[in-house]
Order: structure tokens, then C-alpha cells, then sequence
């Protein structure tokens, strides 16, 4: 009788910081493999990562949960609603609303007001 092997396998679990780890992703790789690529995963945001092995018999325990926070990018939605009005013969007040706080991907750190004439 034969007996069959299996590669050990390392197995990353990650979920974001607010959930349990039943609501995390895994991702597996070959047990000679000691990192691994996790994306996409959201900017700006706190993760827990923890890691096992595993092989053919089992799995061992969970390695103690690791936090960190992916950078931050900028916003991917404009600011909205904006609106303009004249103060004077000379000057223009504006407004806007932020963008919603989904797509900030960090601080804002301000806004660009851009004027042109048009003829």
C-alpha cells in the first residue's frame, strides 16, 4: 500500500478589523512559500491578518492576529452638490458637499476651488 503526500500549505486569513474571523478571506499557498500578495483589499482601512500551517494530518494553531492598516489613496467620488452665488460685483461665494465618507480613503486634507471666465 501507498501512501499519498500532500505539500503543506500555509493558509493567511484576513478580515477587516470591525468583523469576526468568520467573515475574513483566506488565502492559501505552498508551505515553502513565506509571503504572500493580499488584494485587493480596501484603502485606508484596519486589517487583522494571523497565519497556519497545515499538511495532510492537520493544521496547527493560528499564529497571534497581526493588525495593520492599508495607505490610504485619494477620494474616488467629487464633491457634490455644489452651488455659487455672487457676493458683490467683484466676488463669488461657493459650497459643496464632501464626497461620501466610503470614498475618502483617508483625511481630506482640503479642496481646489477652480474659477474661469466664460464667454
Amino acid at each position: 500500500m501507498r501512501l499519498q503526500t500532500f505539500e503543506s500549505l500555509l493558509c493567511i486569513i484576513i478580515f477587516p478589523s470591525s468583523g469576526s474571523w468568520g467573515e475574513g478571506e483566506e488565502v492559501e499557498v505552498g508551505g515553502e512559500v513565506t509571503t504572500a500578495r493580499l488584494a485587493p483589499l480596501v484603502p485606508d482601512t484596519q486589517y487583522l491578518v494571523r497565519v497556519l500551517a497545515s499538511n495532510y494530518l492537520g493544521s496547527s494553531p493560528h499564529s497571534e492576529p497581526l493588525q495593520v492598516r492599508t495607505e490610504g489613496e485619494a477620494p474616488s467620488a467629487a464633491p457634490t452638490g455644489v452651488r455659487a452665488d455672487a457676493l458683490s460685483a467683484t466676488s463669488l461665494r461657493v459650497a459643496w458637499d464632501a464626497p461620501p465618507p466610503h470614498t475618502h480613503h483617508g483625511d481630506l486634507l482640503g479642496y481646489n476651488v477652480g474659477v474661469r471666465r466664460h464667454e
